[in-house]
């Protein structure tokens, strides 16, 4: 039986020859892990989980490195309740056999819960100071992942240059003057006068001085 079961679960385990099961790894808090041949398991035909190429091919790599640290869960009729991903990663890389844990104890309702409840209760955010820390020194670059580390804003600002002001032509816009935008006034003015709004506005001074005037210049 291969090391890589060993982390999975707690307490302590042994292996034992179970009849008609095979090598079979027992642990001290009564879950047995078994190997199964994987042409035996089936998936479950309403699984609502997708995955795709991308994420299979992952766990491909990780089981191919890292070993098959989590057993496939199966019911008592040999079909996939947690692990359908593993299965698909396992088959790609052409195992026959996967270490399986049965859930024979549970209804079949109690089983449709868990496949969701399992899917469901993995899904969370990163914290992505520790990730960025935490990134730097490991060697992922056999897998394709998307970590969603926001990118660095701190780039360095590149000021434009103001163009040239032309002293000696006579300017287009001279003080007091107002230009329609559509349904705006652009006026070249002072908004702190009042002389000035109440040209703005064609005499009104409707709008308090501590609201934002329309546009000047």
């Amino acid at each position: 039986m291969s090391a890589a079961l060993l982390p999975f679960g707690a307490g302590k385990v042994c292996y034992v020859q179970a009849k008609g099961r095979g090598l079979v790894a027992k642990q001290e808090d009564g879950m047995e892990i078994t190997k199964r041949r994987l042409a035996d398991i089936v998936p479950y035909a309403a699984n609502a989980k997708k995955h795709d190429k991308r994420q299979i091919n992952n766990v491909a790599e990780s089981i191919k490195q890292y070993g098959f640290v989590q057993p496939i869960v199966i019911d008592r009729d040999g079909v996939i309740v947690i692990g359908h991903c593993r299965a698909m990663a396992a088959k790609k890389l052409g195992m026959e056999e996967v270490p399986c844990v049965c859930v024979d104890d549970l209804t079949p309702e109690q089983v449709n819960a868990l496949r969701l409840v399992d899917n469901k209760s993995n899904e969370s955010d990163w914290d992505f100071d520790l990730l960025a820390d935490e990134l730097p020194g490991l060697d992922l670059s056999a897998f394709d992942f998307d970590w969603g580390l926001p990118e660095d804003t701190t780039d360095e600002v590149t000021e434009d240059e103001a163009p040239e002001v032309d002293e000696e032509s006579e300017p287009i816009t001279k003080l007091g003057d107002i230009w329609q935008l559509g349904r705006h006034r652009l006026m070249c003015g002072d908004s702190t006068s009042v002389e000035c709004v109440q040209k703005l506005m064609g005499g009104g001074t409707s709008r308090p001085f501590a609201y934002r005037p329309a546009v000047w210049c």
